[in-house]
Parts: structure tokens; C-alpha cells; sequence
């Protein structure tokens, strides 16, 4: 079993500078938890506290129920992957994988059979006996998840280990890591804690995701929830590609959103919400993202008062998706549509989904809810 809890957890270097504030997260056993934000955010160094090669300036850290904060890295039973893999080059995958072991004086059938049987997991049998410059981004990266899973620990740390590799890889990747966790979580209840600024990363592969923001937390939850429900505009902007539309205006006595020389109809069950919270005729932040706009004739014609006539800025093609960029009352919006022949400088009827939009205060920047 592994359940982590971090009460009230901060790091202050000597310098002076705050690097995480009141950090506060309880981690299930098994569990998958992903800490994602933009560089400098604290993420890495939260991860570094966990593993015991950053000092706890203040705050506990419990590995079920047991505080940590003296032990030593050896001590807490963590495994950690690094960017950087940091394999030894001289050495075959084998003895890469089974180094660790041998330090801590196992015999050589135990380590035989532990590396025999993590190579299995990870399909590196055919590998053991080569050194990592004959292997290839990805199977290095799964020498080095060997050398950590081989240890058998409580917790699973893994610092930004796919930015190293191709966009087309770190896809594979993902989806082989997501089935390794769920093997070896099975196998030794291990925890895992993964660090990432790819928030594509972070919807796809976390059973709960951290959001952080200059060391602080602003949300934690599932994928989902995370981005169907985010709690601020930080949040609502970082998670999602292209990221959310903010556009400023406020909402009259009648339901209507306007900004500028256009207005979009409020739904009733958010216009409630935002005469309870007080916010009728005040400024504030429309959020909708690039997919709930549509160019579809019909749901235009079916939608009319949320409905607007724009102008193609820009046009970026996808694939099966096109981005159209265009400005709304000085403010640059976009909309992803499915791929049709469309070309800059065109007009356009888009209609906003409205049901699907959300609301923020212009000071606080959280939701309106």
C-alpha cells in the first residue's frame, strides 16, 4: 500500500525566493496523479520534496501515515525517473536495470529473476544484452522506468520523462506508460506521481491532475472535471488546445451577453446564477471554448440570438480540425471546426454554444458559479 499525504507544505531556498506555497494533496493507493503547469510553477520542485533531494522547508510529509521529512531518498522507498534517463553507457540493459540491486548486496539469482521479470513487463527481453546507444529514445526510456520499477518501491515518481522525445513517440509513450502504472500498480501498490508542463500529457494519462501556478495550487480534480468545470481562468486557459476564449462584456437585465456592438443570450439557469451572485450589468469575463463555436448552417439557424457574423483573421489547418482565428469588439477569438475549404478574409455566421459557456469575475479571475 502507499498512501502519501502533504499537509501544509512549503519551500523557501536560502536566498530567499518561494518556490511552493501551502501545498496540500492526499494521494490514494494506486492511484496515478499528475502535477502539470508552466515552467517555474513548483511542480518539479514538489517532486524533489517527495523524493527526499529537496529540504521540506515547512509542512509534513507522510508515507502511509509514517512523517518523512528527515528520512534520506534510500529511506522513503521511492523510485524516480528523471528527464534525462541518465543511464550508465558502458553498461548493458541488464546490468542498467539491475544496478540498484546489486549495490544493495542481492544475490545474482534475485537479481536475475527481478530484472528478468521487469524486462518482461516493459518488453525490453530482447534488449538486455545490448548498451543504450543501440536503442532508441523510447526504448531508453523504458530501460530507465526498468531501473525505478525494479526496486519494487511504495512510490513512483517520473519527472517530465517524455519531453525528450518526438511528438509521434511521446503519443506511443504515453499510452505505454498508462498500461505499465496499471501493471505494476496491480503487481506492488505502487502510487505514481508524474510531472509535466503538456497538458495534453496530463488529461490523457492522470486519474486526479494538479493544476499549479507560481508554486500554488488552483485546482485539483479529474481530467474531466478539470476541464469541464475549471475553477478559475487560469486553469481554463492552460487546459485545452487551442485554450478557452475570454471575451469581456457583461450580461443586461434581459439575458444578454453584449460586448461591443454584439450580444449572445444567456441561458436561464446561468442568468440565475449570475443575478444571485450579483453580477447583472457588471463587467465580466465570457468563457467558451474553441470547439463549443460552430459554423454548421443549421445549428446557426436553429440558434439565431447566439449567433455572430465574423471575419476569418487567420486559418490554420489541422487535419480533420481547422482553427479560425477572428476578432470579436478588438479581442481575438477562435473557433475549431471540422476541415472544410475556408479562407482568410472570409465572412462567417458562427453560433456559440452558450449551455457550454462559463463565467469569471474580472478581479478574482474565479468562476462564477
Amino acid at each position: 500500500m502507499a498512501v502519501l499525504k502533504l499537509d501544509k507544505i512549503n519551500k523557501i531556498y536560502p536566498n530567499g525566493v518561494q518556490a511552493v506555497f501551502d501545498f496540500n494533496l492526499e494521494i490514494k493507493d494506486r492511484e496515478f496523479i499528475v502535477l502539470v503547469g508552466p515552467s517555474g510553477c513548483g511542480k518539479s520542485t514538489t517532486l524533489r520534496m517527495i523524493a527526499g533531494l529537496e529540504e521540506i522547508t515547512a509542512g509534513d510529509f507522510y508515507i502511509d501515515g509514517v512523517r518523512v521529512n528527515e528520512k534520506a531518498p534510500k529511506e522513503r522507498d521511492v523510485a524516480m525517473v528523471f528527464q534525462s534517463y541518465a543511464l550508465y553507457p558502458h553498461m548493458t540493459v541488464y546490468d542498467n536495470i539491475g544496478y540498484g540491486l546489486k549495490l544493495r548486496g542481492m544475490e545474482p539469482e534475485e537479481i536475475e529473476e527481478k530484472v528478468t521479470e521487469v524486462a518482461d513487463i516493459l518488453e525490453l527481453t530482447p534488449y538486455l544484452h545490448r548498451k543504450p546507444k543501440s536503442l532508441s529514445g523510447g526504448q531508453r526510456q523504458r530501460v530507465a522506468l526498468g531501473r525505478a520499477i525494479v526496486r519494487e518501491a511504495k512510490v513512483f515518481l517520473l519527472d517530465e520523462p517524455l519531453s525528450n522525445l518526438d511528438a509521434k513517440l511521446r503519443v506511443q509513450m504515453r499510452t505505454e506508460l498508462i498500461k505499465i502504472h496499471e501493471k505494476i500498480s496491480e503487481k506492488f501498490d505502487t502510487s505514481t506521481i508524474y510531472v509535466t508542463h503538456d497538458q495534453i500529457e496530463a488529461m490523457t494519462m492522470g486519474d486526479r491532475i494538479v493544476v499549479m501556478r507560481d508554486g500554488y495550487i488552483q485546482q485539483v480534480a479529474s481530467p474531466k472535471e478539470i476541464y469541464n468545470e475549471p475553477v478559475n481562468m487560469f486553469v481554463a486557459g492552460f487546459m485545452g488546445t487551442p485554450p478557452m476564449n475570454f471575451i469581456k462584456g457583461s450580461v443586461d437585465k434581459d439575458g444578454w451577453f453584449c460586448f461591443g456592438d454584439h450580444k449572445l443570450q444567456v441561458p436561464l439557469g446561468k442568468i440565475k446564477v449570475l443575478k444571485e451572485k450579483g453580477y447583472i450589468d457588471q463587467a465580466i469575463f465570457l468563457g467558451i471554448r474553441p470547439e463549443d463555436i460552430h459554423n454548421d448552417p443549421v445549428v446557426c439557424e436553429t440558434y439565431p440570438n447566439s449567433s455572430l457574423n465574423i471575419k476569418v483573421d487567420l486559418v490554420e489547418l489541422l487535419g480533420s480540425e481547422t482553427n479560425l482565428y477572428f476578432t470579436l469588439d478588438e479581442q481575438t477569438a477562435v473557433a475549431s471546426i471540422p476541415t472544410q475549404k475556408i479562407e482568410r478574409n472570409q465572412e462567417l455566421k458562427l453560433a456559440f454554444d452558450m449551455n457550454q459557456c462559463h463565467f469569471f469575475d474580472t478581479v478574482t479571475e474565479l468562476a462564477i458559479k
